[in-house]
């Protein structure tokens, strides 16, 4: 267990019997040892995975001047999400088929992968450090509205369905549906984010903004796969979601604002927004890509 993790888990479990000068110390310690920036938005919870192992390195994303924008134009883009987990030893292999399309010139274009690490295993040896609540929530979600036969890992979901295609195949089709135009610029950490849909919608939508972590190593020491080091890509740090700020007239675009960061330690970073309808889990249009990088910050 690293220094830090053990100085907070000393702290938490024997917190009634320890000096309060001990417990300063171990908030001092914690508050120098990480670079956090709040990520918040009016009216949009923050889904936050588990705080990470630390690393020699920390990097965050650049808060620079210059502006980004992301469109997806007028084609749908498909999502290709991931239900995995680190402590599960049959989803490496689904894992290493999803890392294949980092590579692709489709990527961000016709189609975008996220990996949603879920807790159900962590009972069997191993915590995953990606896993959230709220992941396993969306996973089962699926289910429950009948667009999983079950629910299990690991399970891809392509546009809001069951796929088993990826035993077969090394890609994924592009879609020939015209859905409209997503667009979202980001600037000194806020977005902004609009959609113009091609057909007129009489209901409020809901927009996805989910951070994703590349190049992630863990070194796995217990559990079914003990042993093991995962390169891990295109995994899901955080997802909120956020009501559309439109009028009650419901009048297109649809539009939302918000801020965006997240602490992390890795060497990338990347960003996708999509948006659904309020009752369905189904992604209607997404767009996304990475991020830049500030300076790495070498921590002794």
């Amino acid at each position: 267990m690293p220094r830090l993790q053990r100085y907070i888990w000393t702290a938490c479990k024997y917190h009634r019997k320890l000096p309060r000068f001990y417990l300063l110390f171990v908030l001092c310690f914690w508050l120098s040892s990480v670079t956090t920036i709040t990520v918040h938005a009016d009216n949009a919870p923050l889904t936050a995975g588990k705080q990470l192992a630390n690393t020699s390195q920390t990097t965050e994303y650049s808060q620079s001047s210059t502006t980004l924008k992301f469109a997806s134009g007028k084609q749908k883009v498909k999502l290709i999400e991931l239900y995995t987990s680190q402590g599960c030893s049959s989803c490496p292999p689904a894992e290493r088929w999803l890392n294949r399309l980092l590579s692709s010139e489709q990527l961000w274009h016709n189609w975008i992968p996220l990996a949603f690490h879920v807790t159900y295993w962590d009972y069997i040896g191993w915590q995953d450090p990606f896993a959230t609540p709220l992941n396993d929530k969306r996973q089962y979600g699926y289910h429950h509205k009948g667009h999983t036969r079950a629910v299990y890992t690991p399970q891809f979901v392509l546009d809001g369905r069951e796929w088993r295609g990826w035993l077969q195949t090394d890609t994924v089709t592009t879609a020939s549906d015209i859905v409209g135009n997503l667009v979202a610029t980001i600037q000194r950490g806020e977005f902004n984010v609009t959609f113009t849909p091609h057909t007129t919608n009489n209901k409020h939508l809901l927009l996805h903004v989910a951070v994703l972590g590349f190049d992630l190593s863990t070194a796995i020491p217990r559990g079914e796969n003990s042993g093991h080091v995962l390169l891990e890509h295109f995994v899901v740090l955080n997802h909120r979601i956020l009501p559309s700020q439109q009028s009650e007239q419901r009048i297109s675009p649809y539009s939302w604002q918000g801020k965006l960061s997240h602490r992390i330690s890795t060497t990338r970073l990347g960003v996708v927004f999509w948006v659904s309808n309020t009752d369905s889990l189904d992604p209607i249009q997404a767009t996304g890509g990475f991020l830049p990088m500030a300076p790495q910050k070498h921590t002794q």
